[in-house]
């Protein structure tokens, strides 16, 4: 009835190159872990009692300072670790809502961004950023609030 597929096939597959995304330059970074932290805190000092040694012995003895220290010494990097990461998904929503916003504004139809682009280039101030959050305005309709008690935004009129 049915063959099962060969190895061969499945090696293909695997030997096929894949394209690896690009990262955009402007996306927020994660935050360190809370041994980061404390490593390029005392990095500076280990290396400066130990001129001789190579990175990785000094990462190895800042590892080892960092397993002996007890957690009430941890405390505060694992509270900084927690700020930052806090701080990180906050970065990441606006980052997100920013990028919906541009995609929104690029699909507004017969290449208005290029346009806009284009006359501003040419310092033509045809009309300020609509990304920007000072072009932003409150809705007008009724019931302009969600559950949630955030305001409703949309963008200024632009043309």
């Amino acid at each position: 009835c049915c063959a099962s597929p060969s190895v061969a096939a499945f090696a293909n597959v695997a030997a096929m190159p894949t394209k690896k995304r690009k990262k955009d330059p402007n996306a927020p970074k994660r935050s360190p872990p809370a041994f980061f932290l404390y490593a390029n805190q005392t990095r500076p000092d280990v290396k400066a009692k130990f001129p001789e040694l190579h990175h990785t012995e000094i990462v190895k003895m800042i590892g080892t300072m960092w397993e002996a220290l007890s957690e009430e010494d941890k405390k505060p990097f694992r509270d900084h670790e927690e700020q930052l990461r806090q701080q990180y998904h906050i970065d990441v929503h606006n980052y997100k809502r920013r990028a919906v916003t541009q995609k929104e504004y690029n699909n507004m139809g017969h290449g208005a961004s290029n346009l806009l682009t284009a006359a501003n280039a040419l310092g033509e101030h045809v009309m300020d950023d609509p990304l920007d959050d000072a072009n932003m305005k409150p809705s007008d309709e009724a019931g302009a609030r969600n559950d949630n008690d955030e305001p409703q935004y949309q963008p200024a009129t632009f043309f």
